[in-house]
């Protein structure tokens, strides 16, 4: 390995959180065999259904602002802060 350089792979489950301004996004990382792919991918969707199921003890909220118009901007610099001398 010393000699490509390679690191070790991380191969710990890991499960990372992402919130966007519409959603929240979770990315669960985990190793298996390739034959456990489809049933532990089952298993994993089961999280969904217990936030489901948790009768509003857990829940994923979101809210979205738009900006429909800036109030006008004034600055004004004296000269002393013009010239960066202060």
């Amino acid at each position: 390995m010393k000699a490509y350089r390679i690191e070790p792979a991380r191969v710990d489950p890991l499960v990372t959180l992402i919130a966007n301004d519409n959603w929240v996004e979770l990315t669960m990382r985990y190793v298996v065999h390739h034959r456990e792919r489809g049933s532990r991918k089952t298993s994993c969707s089961r999280v969904l259904k217990a936030v489901d199921d948790s009768e509003g003890r857990v829940g994923l909220a979101s809210m979205t602002v738009q900006l429909v118009e800036a109030p006008p901007l004034d600055v004004r610099l004296s000269r002393r802060a013009a010239s960066g001398k202060e």
